[in-house]
């Protein structure tokens, strides 16, 4: 955890100045941003984050009060998240067949193309080159950290809050795969995405490991972060 908590804070650090150095070379071009994401202007960007911020804020007091209902029953956040279109597969190995298109157990975006065929011959048996989003763990034996954190992605994603879209996480799918990107070959908008997405996921994290100290106090946030030490999902 502490190492991945690093990465994390280091790149986006990174992105932090690398978003400055493309924001002046856009605001020098004379060049408008055409994406909704993208704001030049310092009240324009003040604006967006305020907003973004309490669209955050809300969406996390909703997930808090329903994991906090569930506690017992901590798997309904599933049934709840399956009820507006998410389904839950569980397929034995799922990690390593999961490999071939870069994917991870848990929460997975909406695919198309051949990454969909495969995934819908997985999950389903069936031909389609397109899915919508899903789970998928490896049985039903799930840890409530497991769960919370994957129901958070697919809440916020479902809530279509920044950084949880598909073209904006497609780079940060396995965090140690960071040190491979070419980071000068991304425009401003694929910065901004990779810096939300990192973003997304640090927070994810934060809160599930605030929610188990509301819930459960100090020392089982302390076995999450070693879990998450000893090669867990966090």
């Amino acid at each position: 955890m502490k190492i991945k908590e690093f990465i994390l804070n280091f790149i986006n650090f990174l992105f932090d100045c690398q978003d400055r150095f493309y924001k002046r070379k856009l605001e020098n071009s004379g060049l408008k941003k055409k994406s909704s994401k993208i704001k030049v202007t310092s009240h324009e960007t003040l604006n967006f984050s305020c907003e973004l911020n309490q669209k955050k804020e809300k969406a996390k007091e909703e997930i808090r009060n329903l994991a906090k209902k569930n506690l017992n029953e901590i798997k309904n956040l599933l049934i709840y998240a399956e009820k507006e279109g998410a389904k839950t597969y569980y397929i034995k190995n799922a990690s390593l067949k999961l490999k071939p298109i870069k994917e991870s157990v848990g929460f997975i975006f909406p695919k198309t193309g051949l990454n969909a065929l495969y995934l819908n011959f997985l999950t389903r048996k069936k031909i389609s080159f397109k899915t919508s989003e899903m789970f998928v763990f490896e049985d039903e034996n799930l840890k409530m950290t497991d769960v919370i954190y994957n129901f958070y992605k697919w809440y916020f994603f479902n809530k279509k809050i920044e950084g949880y879209f598909e073209n904006s996480s497609y780079l940060v799918k396995n965090i140690d795969e960071l040190e491979k990107i070419n980071f000068e070959n991304l425009n401003l908008e694929q910065v901004i995405d990779l810096k939300q997405a990192i973003s997304a996921d640090r927070e994810g994290m934060e809160f599930v490991i605030n929610f188990i100290k509301e819930t459960s106090g100090i020392k089982n946030a302390y076995n999450v972060l070693k879990e998450g030490e000893n090669g867990a999902s966090l």
